[in-house]
């Protein structure tokens, strides 16, 4: 929070339209607590204030946790704070199921599915693949977010 006023300079400096946090975890506050409720809340506020004063987008990305839980809302590291206060939340994963050899290359197979839309009908999975020297998009998937996690 105390970076506002850089990210404000920028942000008029370039006249950007979006901003991505990459992964939101590693430019948290030393004193602040990803996993409590209450600050991330106060941050996440800070960060909806922003983007609305600047007439922006803010792409939070947020590693998933380890561990089995069954739900994709509970599979983010951290508060449940940073997908209660978010408009919209898409997860990627890797369809490892998918993954095959093709003309001698490795082709893995990513998906990325919608559990949450507060603006809008939420959007079908969309797959791609990543090849050697290249990203293609492979079109819609049958699947939940939650599917994803689990498979």
């Amino acid at each position: 929070m105390a970076d506002i006023p850089i990210l404000q300079e920028a942000v008029q400096q370039t006249q950007a339209k979006l901003l991505i946090i990459d992964p939101v975890q590693a430019y948290l506050p030393d004193k602040m607590d990803m996993n409590k409720m209450e600050q991330i809340t106060a941050l996440m506020k800070t960060l909806q204030r922003f983007a609305m004063e600047n007439q922006l987008s803010i792409l939070l990305v947020r590693h998933l946790a380890k561990g089995t839980k069954e739900r994709s809302v509970y599979k983010g590291m951290g508060s449940m704070a940073f997908y209660t206060s978010a408009r919209s939340v898409l997860v990627c994963a890797e369809r490892t199921e998918l993954a095959e050899q093709r003309d001698g290359l490795f082709i893995r197979r990513f998906a990325v599915a919608h559990p949450k839309n507060n603006v809008g009908q939420k959007g079908p999975a969309i797959e791609f693949e990543l090849q050697k020297d290249s990203f293609v998009w492979r079109g819609t998937a049958d699947l939940t977010a939650d599917d994803l996690l689990t498979s």
